[in-house]
């Protein structure tokens, strides 16, 4: 679902990069529509495979596993007339198995938000994606529903597993610590 703290943070982080954003998890794309209206000259990719992964059902009104079809139509009412704004509809995995490194480098990605799915095995691999197309340059990473025990377990090694490659952690929601984490990433 939208991630206002974190919108609000990738909002000032993108008006001093040079970089593009990724959202994994757009949900009913929201953030990327709002993202690629106030910064037109950069590209705001987006990955969803519209899934329910049981964590939002109350709102989906669908069960896990099941296509999200609200969802969808609401994402693309969203980024229409957005010529900036390119959504991949799949599952992160697949996207991340068909990335090469000259795709990466096209990219330009300096800012990801992780909002996907919120079951571990997921959340690593989005983990590894992000920092794929960071790469060596500086960035911004922020992890969504950190208090959800699978985000909470990949963020966990996130910071084991690029230690060194992250600025302190900064709380971004007020109302419920812990929840809501962004690190800047050094720069190799």
């Amino acid at each position: 679902m939208f991630c206002q703290p974190g919108y609000e943070y990738f909002t000032q982080q993108l008006a001093h990069s040079p970089y593009n954003y990724l959202e994994i998890g757009v949900f009913n794309g929201d953030s990327i529509a709002n993202l690629a209206r106030a910064f037109p000259n950069l590209h705001i990719y987006g990955i969803d495979p519209f899934v329910e992964d049981g964590c939002t059902t109350h709102t989906t009104g669908v069960e896990r596993h099941q296509h999200m079809p609200q969802q969808l139509e609401n994402t693309y009412n969203n980024i229409k007339d957005l010529p900036n704004v390119l959504l991949f509809e799949q599952f992160s995995s697949d996207f991340a198995n068909t990335l090469t490194d000259a795709t990466v480098e096209a990219m330009r990605v300096g800012s990801v938000l992780i909002d996907g799915s919120h079951h571990y095995e997921d959340v690593i691999q989005d983990v590894h994606l992000a920092m794929r197309l960071i790469g060596p340059k500086a960035g911004h990473i922020v992890f969504d529903d950190v208090n959800l025990p699978g985000v909470a377990q990949a963020y966990q090694e996130f910071l084991s597993q690029y230690a060194g490659r992250y600025e302190p952690v900064e709380d971004l929601y007020d109302y419920h610590p812990g929840h809501i984490l962004a690190h800047a990433i050094l720069p190799e």
